[in-house]
């Protein structure tokens, strides 16, 4: 009888251990659900695999990333938690403080970041650490510091035969907060070098090697790629020559991107339009079919919205440092044809000759702005002044009724002033 019972005990707890869940199937089960985005069924079970198991490092790992896929300061916390508890076991893990130190960014701890990217330059002298880095170095004002973790970066970059446009870019901005200007315009002309990708491209940016255009040229099309204003190097040397008081040379700079890309392009060009991050989804390995190379070439517009506006930008803003140096005739040229082509309203217009007092030519482009932009009080305000400069009380005043009909406050001023 006491065998029987100790048999049916033994049966019964043995039964009991192999429902059980060991620490590896609960990590496995937590890495099934983290694919399939249940993150906090993930977390759930890389906690059970954890109370298993409290060394279980790759548990810690991977319930660090689970939080660090939420949206709220409470998960990078637990993040962060997580992660200094794998580098507890495991100080040596690569890229293990690149993620503490993105958790500790993302809740501001920005200093806290930058301690732990220089741990992980010191582990493996990682390039994205570098990075990171000089980020959070800018974030804080240490601009200095910032440079020289993008010429870490740079170096290790060119040493793997990689393109650095964008850090040139980044490097060179810097110097600019440095007021070293002639050092940014250095940079931005390395970005340019960098970036120009042979015929097939108008302006580059990232230029990636397995991004194949091949069948393009031979479809008889062309591709321009636009990079976002904060990181075209051309514009970025204007910008450094115009702070520089180099008014000139900035024109010049302008007018060599005109010459580029307006007067020597082709007006009948068919142009695909692809921005930063784009290039990405058109890699050889996914473009080579039919159906990819449709989809791709209904984004083509003749010529498209993007490639206007990109041209416009440019003649405006060698407009603008024409007006700098009172060259009037040639700034009226370029709004004119920044209105032109990049459908920019002809207030810009408006406020020149009402600048150089020219007040019928600033009043018949505000009425041109009206018409098509008939709710922009501003717009009133300042035909209204032209107006009243040259003793149309009337008209200014129905101006500035309609302007603070829309919301500009400044007209009631006006309306006290010279219509009372």
């Amino acid at each position: 009888m006491k065998n029987t019972f100790f048999f049916i005990l033994f049966f019964c707890l043995t039964l009991i251990s192999c429902k059980r869940k060991t620490s590896d199937q609960y990590l496995e089960s937590g890495n099934i659900k983290a694919e399939h985005q249940d993150c906090k069924g993930a977390i759930e079970d890389y906690s059970k695999s954890i109370e298993l198991n409290p060394r279980e490092i790759e548990a810690y790992f991977r319930r660090g990333l689970s939080y660090n896929w939420g949206l709220h300061e409470s998960d990078y916390k637990n993040a962060i938690e997580n992660y200094s508890k794998v580098i507890d076991l495991d100080p040596y893990l690569k890229n293990i403080f690149i993620l503490r130190g993105n958790a500790r960014s993302k809740i501001g701890l920005h200093k806290e970041a930058i301690e732990d990217y220089s741990k992980e330059i010191k582990n493996t002298n990682a390039l994205w650490a570098y990075i990171y880095s000089a980020d959070e170095k800018e974030k804080i004002k240490d601009y200095q510091g910032a440079i020289l973790d993008y010429t870490e970066a740079i170096n290790l970059r060119i040493k793997r035969k990689l393109p650095n446009f964008e850090f040139y870019i980044k490097r060179g901005k810097l110097k600019c907060y440095l007021k070293d200007y002639r050092g940014a315009i250095d940079d931005y002309n390395k970005a340019k070098e960098d970036s120009l990708a042979g015929d097939d491209f108008i302006i580059t940016t990232q230029p990636n090697a397995d991004f194949d255009i091949s069948f393009l040229k031979k479809e008889g099309f062309s591709l321009s790629y636009y990079p976002r204003d904060e990181t075209c190097p051309f514009l970025s040397i204007v910008d450094a020559k115009r702070w520089m008081g180099d008014f000139q040379g900035a024109i010049d700079e302008c007018s060599k991107l005109i010459k580029k890309e307006y007067d020597d392009s082709p007006k009948d060009a068919l142009r695909i339009i692809v921005y930063e991050g784009e290039l990405s989804d058109l890699k050889s390995d996914s473009i080579h079919n039919q159906k990819a190379i449709k989809e791709l070439l209904n984004k083509i517009k003749n010529p498209p919205k993007e490639y206007e506006e990109h041209v416009g930008k440019i003649f405006l803003l060698r407009g603008d440092l024409k007006k700098e140096i009172k060259d009037y005739k040639g700034a009226i040229a370029d709004y004119t044809k920044a209105i032109e082509i990049g459908r920019y309203s002809y207030s810009i217009l408006g406020d020149l000759k009402l600048e150089i007092k020219d007040y019928q030519g600033a009043i018949s482009d505000y009425s041109k702005a009206i018409k098509n932009c008939p709710k922009d009080s501003d717009t009133y305000y300042y035909r209204g002044i032209a107006n009243q400069k040259l003793g149309k009380k009337e008209s200014a005043c129905l101006d500035f009724s309609k302007a603070g009909e829309l919301g500009n406050e400044d007209a009631y001023m006006a309306i006290k002033k010279y219509c009372n």
